[in-house]
């Protein structure tokens, strides 16, 4: 009758379903709840059909029927994807999620305590999945919950996955404007990175390379980028890759001109590594360059650097002459 005759009928029916709640009768209140979800799907009544879903998650809470939680969550998300709802409904259900998502995150740190048992590994998986419909709901704080599930991941000592979630935060901030308040979850994930690395050795290379270039990115002036900029740079230069070596060092000298003699000995590495490799056209140029007063090198550094060249091209074109006869 609501449903037919009222503007805004979820709203009577939904009265109708907290009364039964109220008063412990489930069954009554799932009965309204299906019958309203039934109609409103047929009548195409979007935003009535949310307000019953944003209900949905209250209902569900307080009789502790997690999966039907979990399902009403993804038809939440389904139909936030339309479009075609009203802000404030969907504001409203990323509330309800995020309170949720919290308050299991609280309960795997205090049953964590036991041991990470199969109830533990339940609670851990849902909220995840709460967060990522949290990220399909209001994209623009992926970032946030992100972030929320690298520290879910870590809580629980998941470290694999944990570092993939605080990569994922990172690479957002870094492809999104650099707001404050995303520096510093940027912050937050990195330091995390960083620690879930010793932790977990698992492709801790490639990872330890990310964590660098967002620190040094994000924030190139800091105390903590001072420290990495020659552990980059030495991670770079021992694969040889000696453009992004020196893109490292550019940045090193542009935000710390004091630190002259820890550059010097970075540059040198650079020259040994052309040196090692034979590639006299580059060292060549880093000569020319040195001659030009960067990083204020002695004379007779720049000398030792020419007669290696020197003594490098002689043997080339020993070896030439030698091969033409």
């Amino acid at each position: 009758f609501f449903i037919k005759t009222t503007k805004d009928p979820a709203l009577y029916i939904l009265k109708m379903a907290k009364r039964s709640a109220e008063n412990g009768d489930y069954a009554g209140g799932l009965f309204l709840i299906n019958k309203s979800k039934q109609q409103f799907s047929t009548t195409k009544q979007y935003n009535e059909m949310m307000k019953v879903h944003n209900f949905e998650l209250g209902f569900y809470n307080t009789f502790k029927r997690w999966k039907k939680h979990l399902k009403t969550t993804s038809n939440i998300v389904a139909l936030g994807k339309m479009k075609i709802v009203e802000k404030e409904l969907i504001l409203e259900a990323v509330e309800k999620l995020k309170a949720h998502a919290g308050s299991l995150q609280k309960k795997i740190v205090r049953n964590n305590k036991s041991g990470f048992t199969k109830f533990v590994q339940n609670i851990y998986n849902n909220t995840l999945i709460y967060f990522d419909a949290l990220i399909g709901l209001d994209r623009k704080f992926a970032y946030l919950y992100l972030y929320y599930q690298g520290e879910t991941a870590l809580s629980s000592k998941d470290y694999l996955r944990g570092k993939n979630y605080y990569k994922k935060s990172i690479s957002f901030v870094l492809e999104n404007k650099k707001e404050s308040a995303k520096l510093a979850i940027a912050q937050k994930s990195i330091d995390s990175l960083l620690y879930m690395i010793e932790k977990s050795k698992d492709s801790a290379y490639l990872d330890t390379r990310f964590a660098y270039m967002a620190n040094t990115t994000l924030f190139p002036t800091s105390k903590k980028s001072r420290a990495i900029y020659p552990r980059y740079f030495n991670l770079e230069l021992k694969d040889n890759k000696h453009d992004q070596a020196r893109v490292i060092l550019n940045s090193y000298i542009a935000n710390f001109k004091k630190d002259n003699k820890t550059q010097q000995v970075l540059y040198i590495g650079l020259v040994d590594s052309f040196i090692a490799l034979r590639r006299t056209g580059v060292l060549a140029k880093t000569i020319k360059e040195m001659k030009s007063g960067f990083l204020s090198f002695k004379p007779i550094y720049i000398e030792k650097t020419e007669v290696t060249l020197g003594n490098i091209l002689f043997k080339k074109f020993y070896k030439l002459e030698k091969s033409g006869d």
